[in-house]
């Protein structure tokens, strides 16, 4: 599998548009007082990014191993282990930092979830 330059990953996974979304969000949050959703917003965007790096890697590990059997566990065992990992690291921003960080956390994932499943507008004829 050919490897990506860091700037198409960039632009495919949107993570620049998402970095603009966040820190638009989060200012609004802190212009009405909110430090700790604002705060949240940014974990959330962390969240974010790192599940889309362990996805990287498991595509990438199922596209290496493709031949052999172990794909389908190693599928279903990194979905599973993703959404355990979300829902500590949530559970810890509840319990260190308040509801106000977890709700900003959930916010700033729901965006960025958002923003990478709407479809750019491509002008007619192009592909």
């Amino acid at each position: 599998m050919p490897r990506l330059l860091l700037s198409e990953l960039f632009r495919l996974l949107r993570l620049g548009s998402g970095i603009f979304l966040c820190a638009v969000a989060a200012g609004i949050l802190i212009a009405f007082g909110r430090p700790m959703a604002a705060a949240g917003v940014g974990i959330g965007f962390a969240l974010y990014a790192i599940n889309l790096f362990f996805l990287y890697e498991a595509a990438r590990g199922l596209l290496s191993r493709a031949d052999s059997g172990g794909p389908r566990f190693l599928a279903a065992a990194s979905s599973v282990g993703r959404l355990l990992f979300l829902g500590m690291i949530l559970t810890l921003v509840f319990l260190f930092l308040g509801r106000a960080a977890l709700i900003g956390a959930c916010g700033g994932l729901f965006l960025l979830q958002v923003n990478l499943h709407l479809q750019r507008r491509q002008p007619k004829g192009a592909i």
